[in-house]
C-alpha cells in the first residue's frame, strides 16, 4: 500500500515531466518542414490564426492553426516553393512570398500582421528574406540554383555537380560504394533507376537530370539514418526546376541562316 508521501512525490514528478514535455517535430532526411511565429504589430502573439502553405505549380497546400503563443509547424513536406498565407479575425490577411525547400532542410519563418478591424479591404504581401532561416537535418554540401548556374560548362549533369562534394566521385559513388548504390530523391519522390542491359545504372541519372533542370542539389553521405532511407551507401536530394516554379529544362543549340543542304544539280534546274 503507497504512502501519501510516496503518492505526493510520484504526483509531484509526473506535474514536472508534463510542464516540461514537448511534442516531438517529425523528422526526414528526405523531406522537408516550416514551422514559424505569427505575432500582431502590438508585438501580441496571435492565436488560432489559421496558416496555409500553398505549392506554386501544382496548388498543393497544407493547413495548420497557432497556438496560443503564436507558432505553427508543418512537417514532412515535399521540397519544392511555397506562399505562405495567414489569416485572423481582427488582423489585415498577409501572403509571405517565398519559401524553397530542399530534402532535409528546415525552415523558419516569423510573421508579423497589421492589426485591422473587419471588413478586410486589403491583404499585405511580403517578400521573406531576413524572416527566414534555415536548419539542415543532416551535413552536406548544398547547392541552389544561382550557385549550380554559375558552374562551368564541364559540370553539365547531376553526378558532375554531386562531385563537388569530397566524399562523392564523377560517378555519384560514395565512400567507396559504386554509384547504382546511391539513393536520388527527385523532389522528394525516391527515384529507382530501372536496369539497362549495357549503360551502367549509374550513368543514367546523367541524361535525366541536366544541370539544366536543377535548382538544388544536396549530396549526403553522414546522415545518422541514411541506411533507413534505403540506400547501402550516400543519397543525393535533387529539387528540379518544375517543383520550384522556376522553369523548366533549357537547351542550347546553333541556328544558321543558310539551307540545311544545297545541292549544284538541283540549284541550276
Amino acid at each position: 500500500m503507497l504512502r501519501p508521501l510516496s503518492i505526493l512525490r510520484a504526483t509531484m514528478l509526473a506535474a514536472t515531466v508534463l510542464a516540461a514535455w514537448q511534442p516531438l517535430s517529425a523528422q526526414s532526411i528526405i523531406l522537408s518542414s516550416v514551422s514559424g511565429t505569427v505575432r500582431g504589430s502590438n508585438f501580441q502573439p496571435v492565436g488560432q490564426a489559421r496558416v496555409t502553405l500553398t505549392a506554386l505549380g501544382s496548388g498543393a497546400s497544407y493547413e495548420a492553426r497557432t497556438t496560443s503563443a503564436g507558432v505553427f509547424s508543418f512537417e514532412l513536406i515535399q521540397p519544392g516553393t511555397y506562399e505562405v498565407r495567414v489569416e485572423a479575425i481582427g488582423f489585415r490577411p498577409q501572403v509571405a512570398r517565398f519559401v524553397t525547400l530542399s530534402g532535409g532542410e528546415a525552415r523558419s519563418v516569423s510573421l508579423t500582421l497589421t492589426l485591422d478591424p473587419p471588413p478586410v479591404t486589403q491583404v499585405d504581401t511580403v517578400q521573406l528574406g531576413a524572416a527566414l532561416s534555415t536548419r539542415w537535418r543532416s551535413g552536406g554540401v548544398q547547392l541552389g540554383g544561382s550557385e549550380i548556374e554559375a558552374l562551368p560548362h564541364r559540370f553539365d549533369d547531376l553526378a558532375s555537380v554531386a562531385a563537388l562534394s569530397t566524399a562523392f566521385d564523377e560517378a555519384l559513388g560514395a565512400q567507396g560504394l559504386p554509384g547504382d548504390m546511391t539513393l536520388l530523391v527527385a523532389d522528394g519522390v525516391p527515384f529507382y533507376r530501372a536496369a539497362h542491359p549495357v549503360a551502367r545504372q549509374d550513368v543514367l541519372p546523367d541524361a535525366l537530370f541536366p544541370r539544366s533542370a536543377l535548382s538544388g542539389v544536396t549530396p549526403i553521405h553522414n546522415a545518422s539514418d541514411v541506411e533507413l532511407s534505403g540506400s547501402a551507401g550516400g543519397y543525393a536530394t535533387v529539387s528540379t526546376r518544375t517543383s520550384t516554379g522556376v522553369g523548366g529544362v533549357e537547351g542550347e543549340g546553333a541556328l544558321s541562316a543558310g539551307p540545311a543542304w544545297s545541292s549544284g544539280q538541283l540549284d541550276a534546274e
